[in-house]
């Protein structure tokens, strides 16, 4: 029996539509409520996993990661002191170490601030072992009354990899970064934060090499500088724990029961979100003669291409494999427990082996044995209802609930703005304008004789009944004869309303582009960014 069997609901997320407007489910209010019921449910819980009760392994896990935040936070930062009473809570959240727009770094400034109120951890996971798919910024061009957009390279980009193994490769177009998106924008956006943030990610840079380490250093160097209090850490250091290592064993050595959940729970999902595509919100985990695909990526260091984890039975065990048709890189015996697997997992990464949880893990794991409140957003929290499934069957663990949040920021450019609405509006006039011309022939100006008899004539036609088939037909042609032939006095303001019609339509791509959700944070004035999302993530009642 599963701690929870609800049936899985729609469930309709959307970003706002207006500018400096916010998402937040459950309301940010709640928030605190709901990070100590999450807290109470856990400590309290007596669930197995790996051979501990889930509230005793929890301890060591969280225990575990904020001395791997601090540690990692300490290499370029000054960590203050923290407050003798501060118990060990965690707030977490997590994106891939990208210039994301400033609806996504509102997470960060949401968890610093829940951690103040509840005397808590707030912790960002940077997730590491997803690819890089981009070394470049869309950035605005032009001006506000003809502007454009095109892509500023900050690096080269050639395979994608995962941001865990990618270095910095041209250290070149990387120092000209910020000058060149500053040129290309300077008359849109004056005093842009990239002045200021892409110097920090230069030092960076030429410290570690490497570059989402260099990216999400800077951005959490400035989010000190504005007073948030956090710590990181990437992903990969977790997975490389003895506790994830544990919590991977749980579900290895059981991999057919998680593999048949697995699948079913996104079946539920895409039956209840009527989604066809066998790859959203992930892909089924699969199975070929003995062996089965496993929920974690593989790859090696020295060739960094993800594959799918895989696992093979064998007389004395299992072994895992280098994908579903990959070689043997370990071996385990039936009688191995959770500790001796973490001592070949470690084992593994001293050979340049990287394992590392898929998605759906990631937050099972963040949400079910690390943060007493996991905050998302609008994608992770969308593909959690899987995540709560495989909880709920596998694990027989209520899901903690977790805190969706999200914002729509412009860019502060001073231009007019066309609405879809004008556009509709036009076109509206215009499909009036050919099919019932008479409606604009019937005001106060003379009607001219001819126009007057063709609207007599169609208003016969319109009056008449018509009960057969062809009756209709013949009705129907004949209206629509009329109205062509009511064109001509008509023709004056069709040809103002197609120029109107062609300006709102350019107006309103002019409004897309510029009042766009996605441009990177660096982007924006920095002053303007720092005050928004300080009162944007301040705890509302």
């Amino acid at each position: 029996m599963t701690a929870v069997d609800a049936p899985l609901v729609y469930h309709r997320l959307r970003a706002p539509v207006e500018n400096q407007a916010t998402l937040f489910v459950p309301p940010l209010h709640a928030s605190t409520a709901l990070f100590q019921s999450n807290r109470r449910q856990r400590l309290a819980s007596n669930v197995q996993v790996a051979g501990q009760t889930l509230a005793d392994f929890s301890r060591l896990a969280q225990r575990e990661l904020l001395e791997m935040a601090l540690r990692y936070t300490g290499e370029y930062a000054d960590i203050p002191e923290p407050p003798a009473a501060r118990e060990l809570a965690l707030i977490l959240t997590g994106h891939q170490p990208q210039l994301f727009h400033p609806g996504v770094w509102l997470k960060n400034f949401v968890a610093s601030n829940l951690a103040r109120q509840a005397n808590a951890w707030a912790i960002n996971l940077i997730i590491d072992s997803d690819t890089i798919r981009s070394a470049a910024v869309r950035v605005p061009s032009g001006t506000a009354a003809e502007p454009g957009t095109h892509s500023v390279p900050f690096d080269d980009m050639t395979d994608e990899v995962p941001f865990e193994d990618r270095p910095v490769r041209d250290f070149g177009t990387w120092a000209t970064f910020s000058c060149r998106v500053r040129q290309s924008m300077a008359q849109m956006v004056t005093h842009p934060l990239i002045a200021e943030f892409w110097p920090l990610a230069t030092a960076a840079a030429r410290e570690t090499n490497h570059l989402g380490k260099s990216l999400a250093r800077a951005r959490h160097q400035t989010e000190a500088s504005w007073g948030l209090e956090t710590l990181e850490v990437p992903l990969s250091s977790v997975a490389g724990g003895r506790c994830f290592a544990r919590f991977a064993w749980h579900i290895l050595q059981r991999l057919p029961d998680f593999q048949q959940i697995h699948n079913e729970s996104l079946r539920e999902y895409r039956r209840v979100h009527c989604l066809r595509g066998p790859m959203h919100p992930v892909p089924d985990l699969a199975a070929a003669e003995s062996r089965l695909e496993a929920p974690f990526w593989v790859w090696n260091s020295a060739s960094p291409l993800r594959r799918r984890l895989a696992l093979e039975p064998t007389k004395t065990g299992w072994r895992l494999l280098d994908g579903m048709d990959g070689n043997r890189i370990m071996s385990v015996r039936r009688a191995s427990d959770p500790e001796a697997f973490a001592d070949q997992w470690q084992g593994l990464a001293r050979a340049g082996w990287r394992i590392r949880p898929r998605a759906l893990i990631t937050t099972l794991y963040a949400r079910s044995c690390l943060g007493d409140l996991f905050i998302h957003g609008i994608g992770g929290a969308k593909y959690d209802q899987v995540t709560d499934r495989i909880m709920a069957r596998f694990f027989d663990i209520a899901p903690p609930g977790y805190l969706t949040a999200t914002a729509t920021v412009q860019l502060p450019i001073a231009a007019r703005d066309t609405r879809a609405d004008d556009v509709r509006r036009v076109e509206r006039e215009l499909r009036d304008l050919r099919w019932v011309p008479e409606r604009y022939l019937s005001g106060t100006d003379p009607v001219a004789p001819e126009a007057r008899r063709l609207i007599e004539r169609k208003w016969e036609w319109i009056q008449r009944e018509a009960t057969a088939s062809a009756e209709r037909k013949q009705r129907c042609l004949a209206i629509r004869d009329l109205s062509m032939q009511l064109q001509p006095f008509v023709a004056n303001r069709m040809h103002e309303l197609r120029r109107e019609h062609a300006r709102a339509v350019a107006g309103a791509a002019r409004t897309r582009l510029l009042r766009g959700r996605e441009f990177a944070f660096p982007l924006f004035p920095g002053e303007f960014l720092r005050s928004l999302l300080l009162e944007l993530s301040a705890h509302r009642s």
